[in-house]
């Protein structure tokens, strides 16, 4: 790493005109009607050489020369718009006209982290579900089962007179009751598939 003329940002050595130099397939693949778009391999390589210089900056001329203005911008664009990295872009009327550095943010290290990193260990799903959505799912359930009529039309009756503390219990017990039969759904699974 060597720094900037100004002797505050590192600077990566960097290969990117060597890899993407003689290429033009890469430039005419990044670009539809003459607009840039993102390229997985490229972004991923700017993302990895900005894990490399984490916590500081890296400069983005290297690939401003080698791919050109409108492709770096459009993969580093990408990269900012899915808060992977912080850039500190050269604007010109208004509109960027390049960016200087990229720096790697906390969710584009753990991108990158072969183990998900914190966002992995941290992350909690919560599934919302309105007591109208169990309603109608339940509803489509009783309507296919055999039973007769009138005890259809009772389990809804019963089904919409229900409270919120109600559907809460319900929506847990019904959760329960599917994951105990997921090992009998799988064994069934192996029977259909195996010949």
């Amino acid at each position: 790493m060597s720094a900037d003329p100004f002797g505050h940002l590192p600077q990566i050595e960097s290969h990117a005109a060597a890899r993407y130099s003689g290429s033009c397939d890469t430039t005419h693949q990044q670009k539809e009607n003459g607009v840039a778009k993102p390229d997985k391999k490229i972004w991923l390589e700017m993302l990895e050489a900005a894990a490399d210089t984490y916590p500081d900056a890296v400069e983005a001329d290297q690939w401003n020369t080698a791919l050109g203005k409108s492709i770096a911008n459009a993969n580093i664009t990408y990269l900012v718009d899915h808060k992977l990295v912080t850039g500190l872009a050269r604007k010109r009327i208004g509109d960027i006209d390049s960016y200087a550095e990229i720096t790697i943010t906390s969710a584009g290290l753990d991108h990158v982290s072969e183990d998900g990193g914190l966002t992995a260990e941290l992350g909690v799903v919560t599934v919302r579900l309105e007591a109208e959505t169990l309603q109608t799912l339940l509803a489509a359930q009783i309507e296919k089962t055999d039973a007769p009529r009138h005890e259809k039309n009772l389990l809804r009756q019963q089904l919409r007179a229900l409270s919120a503390e109600a559907h809460q219990r319900l929506a847990s017990q019904l959760i329960h009751l599917g994951l105990e039969a997921v090992p009998r759904s799988i064994q069934a699974l192996k029977t259909l598939i195996d010949p």
